[in-house]
């Protein structure tokens, strides 16, 4: 076996073979149990021919009822209370008295896999640390890894549940990936590289099934080796998985925790909080809908990842829906999703109390933008030959409620690096709009939201500010009311 590090809360192991102290301890161990059996055969002999009048109805004379004498109560015989008949009180039966459940006494859990190099126990911040430098390079992932040393974890899920596996402290570039225990046959469940192009840390999720056997994979990427680092975290938030669930669910928010404080809403509530894939590529329309036996305004807020607290792509808070929309109170956004990814939604009560009709439906391939990046072709439009397409944090609200639950909205897209100097955009409406900037062609985080209800010289007018990044964005302008309005748009660019 070749030199190696391993370290797992300050112990050590290698890959298909067990240290000679570890033997030892098990031979020291079995000889003082084969001791303490002597001594419990001459105590039990003594207790047979004690008197049995302890009033408990066994027969056995010790009081405790369970008919053993040894006067634990646990009925195995072996004094030490834990039931598991080995008298070492760790509760699992190999009389070593560690508690790990391998005989040896080491506490280290050393692996039963024979490609895996160490066994890891639990969750934890690290969960183990591992030197990959010399181990072998038997195994690659979809996403890297294949000429690199790895480490080979082997890991039985405590609980059923989503479970996230990252690197993150490692002193290199890792791969990590998920895998089923078979050294030979076993599938490869989830791979993942770098977190970002800042942020070489592995990081993935997966739905494990409790007393079920996996091997994680802690690969070097290009071929790096050394100190890794590996973390295990069960995830509470969102506490559902909606992914392949039949839509609509019916819940009730107020079954859930009052752990999350939305931009939209929901601080003094409880809230409930769920993850969904999507089944393909393509734009969505995300949706939490009152129904009768309450009075609730929901908060729908749709995050980018599988676990709560990422980044919020969108929310809004439902209203009274007037004569433009269904008559109940709802929320929605409307984003374009990946079936690669898996987002987090949060539905809250922005006040009230009831049941809510959660949905995903599939609207379009692909966001029914605009083109605006040659800022010769600059946003401008009537609502009344458009449909409804974009829900924002702050459009069609009048207070709190929302008044134009199906009102039209103009979106259009817009390249900034094809701006000639630095521009902003200048919205000039005949009635009140919101404007909001999205990140992408309607797949990313709200930048801005503004609502323009000043009058000016008879119109509506404001400023929009689009980062000089060079990246894509969606503008999306709605009318705040149903009278007819129309607006158009004037770039107002600052030469660098």
């Amino acid at each position: 076996c070749f030199a190696l590090l391993l370290t797992l809360f300050g112990q050590s192991g290698c890959r298909d073979s067990f240290d000679n102290t570890d033997d030892e301890e098990e031979s020291s161990a079995s000889s003082s149990q084969g001791e303490d059996e002597v001594g419990e055969s001459e105590a039990s002999s003594t207790s047979s021919t004690s008197s049995t009048t302890d009033g408990d109805g066994d027969g056995d004379g010790d009081g405790d009822g369970d008919g053993d004498g040894d006067g634990d109560g646990d009925g195995d015989g072996d004094g030490d209370g834990d039931g598991d008949g080995d008298g070492d009180g760790d509760g699992d039966g190999d009389g070593d008295g560690d508690g790990d459940g391998d005989g040896d006494g080491d506490g280290d859990g050393d692996p039963t896999l024979p490609c895996a190099d160490l066994l890891v126990v639990g969750e934890g911040s690290p969960a183990a640390q591992v030197n990959t430098a010399g181990l072998g390079a038997t195994f690659a992932g979809s996403c890297g890894g294949g000429s690199a040393n790895e480490a080979v974890l082997e890991w039985v899920a405590p609980t059923t549940g989503l479970y996230r596996f990252d690197t993150r402290g490692s002193a290199i570039d890792t791969v990590l990936y998920l895998m089923e225990a078979d050294c030979a046959s076993g599938a490869e469940l989830a791979c993942h590289a770098d977190i970002s192009s800042l942020d070489q840390a592995s990081e993935l999720y997966y739905d494990v099934q409790q007393g079920v056997r996996y091997r994680l994979v802690i690969d070097g990427d290009l071929g790096a080796s050394g100190m890794a680092q590996l973390n295990i975290e069960a995830i509470t938030c969102p506490a559902l998985d909606l992914t392949g669930a039949t839509l609509p669910v019916t819940l009730n928010p107020a079954t859930g925790t009052n752990e999350y404080d939305g931009a939209c809403g929901g601080t003094d509530s409880n809230e409930l909080s769920f993850s969904w894939s999507p089944p393909s590529d393509g734009f969505y329309r995300l949706s939490a809908t009152a129904l009768s036996g309450g009075d609730l305004v929901p908060a729908l807020h749709l995050e980018q990842g599988a676990v709560c607290g990422a980044p919020l792509l969108g929310c809004s808070a439902g209203g009274t829906a007037g004569n433009f929309g269904p008559p109940s109170f709802g929320s929605e956004v409307w984003r374009r999703l990946s079936a690669a990814e898996t987002y987090t939604m949060i539905v809250d009560s922005a006040s009230g109390a009831g049941p809510v009709s959660v949905d995903a439906s599939f609207v379009s391939n692909d966001c029914p933008t605009q083109p605006a990046d040659s800022f010769s072709n600059l946003p401008q439009g009537d609502f009344d030959t458009l449909s409804h397409a974009m829900t924002t944090s702050c459009g069609a609200h009048i207070g709190f409620q929302i008044v134009g639950y199906e009102l039209p909205d103009y979106l259009g897209y817009i390249q900034s690096e094809n701006a000639p100097a630095d521009c902003d955009f200048e919205i000039t409406a005949t009635g009140p709009v919101s404007v909001a900037v999205i990140e992408g062609r309607c797949e990313g985080r709200e930048v801005s939201c503004q609502v323009f209800d000043t009058v000016n010289a008879g119109n509506f007018m404001g400023v929009v500010d689009i980062p000089s990044t060079g990246e894509f964005y969606t503008l999306v302008v709605s009318p705040m009311s149903a009278a007819p309005t129309t607006f158009t748009s004037n770039a107002l660019c600052v030469a660098p």
